[in-house]
């Protein structure tokens, strides 16, 4: 007498055969992508070396975004005044008409700092927790600056060329580019006052800079571009030799006299060896 199969069995079979299908159609699906010709990465603008490019993309921090990360203020608009939507992203284009309505006080557009929603940032209350936090942190200099919007946010991009890497494995770059979102420029016939109080004062070309990365993703080796998350992600040091710490850190000491640069450095290096 012939057994008949179980259900169970055929259920089985019905699975098995479900994921082996699913598979096939995965790598043929891959097989194809692969032999579809891949769309080139923009390329910056007005990029030289040793110079800030009038436009920067970024296609590993956003692979789907088409738009650049940085646009300099004299591309930002076209000739006639309309913003230039080739390189300005939907969302800059609507703050930067939102900017032209707002009321001007003593010929300036006031901007404030724009608030983020990072989660889980570590604590950066002082000099020791921002650098025990870092992936990398650099000691360098500022040889360029220039005025311009980071997608939506008015500021200005710093070329940072690095002089010690006091924490962590530098990048494969002759320089840092790093945003900070503050300053007064002209942008068309708006005069663009930004101001974000978390920060230190913006340094000067011919500054120091120490820099905190906290370096979450897995970068390209070969991006200039720093991401800082917030104030605490920069030090200034004047070329007069006189420290500008973040806001946040300021809690850190009783006293009003600034610390100097030898014990600003000193202190990190310190930190970095404890962290390891």
């Amino acid at each position: 007498m012939q057994q008949k199969p179980s259900r169970l069995r055929d259920c089985l079979l019905i699975s098995i055969w479900a994921a082996s299908s699913f598979l096939l159609s995965s790598e043929i699906a891959a097989q194809q992508d692969a032999a579809r010709p891949q769309a080139p990465p923009p390329q910056d603008i007005g990029a030289a070396p040793g110079h800030l490019p009038k436009v920067h993309y970024v296609p590993s921090r956003a692979p789907e975004m088409t738009y650049p990360l940085w646009v300099d203020r004299s591309l930002v608009l076209n000739a006639d005044g309309t913003v230039n939507t080739a390189l300005i992203h939907p969302q800059g284009i609507r703050e930067i008409q939102a900017l032209r309505r707002l009321p001007r006080e003593g010929g300036c557009t006031l901007v404030g700092p724009t608030l983020q929603d990072i989660i889980n940032l570590p604590p950066r209350d002082n000099l020791e927790e921002a650098t025990q936090s870092s992936q990398l942190v650099i000691l360098g200099k500022v040889t360029e600056k220039a005025f311009g919007v980071m997608v939506d946010e008015p500021g200005q991009l710093l070329r940072v060329e690095p002089e010690e890497i006091l924490k962590g494995h530098p990048r494969e770059v002759p320089a840092y580019f790093v945003f900070f979102p503050v300053g007064t420029f002209k942008l068309g016939d708006l005069t663009i006052c930004k101001t974000d109080n978390r920060y230190p004062e913006p340094p000067a070309v011919g500054d120091q800079v120490i820099l905190f990365s906290l370096e979450w993703q897995p970068l390209d080796r070969h991006e200039p571009y720093l991401e800082l998350e917030d104030g605490e992600g920069i030090v200034t040091i004047h070329s007069s030799g006189a420290v500008s710490l973040p806001r946040r850190f300021h809690g850190e000491t009783t006293t009003s006299v600034s610390p100097s640069k030898d014990d600003v450095v000193a202190r990190v290096r310190a930190a970095a060896k404890e962290g390891h």
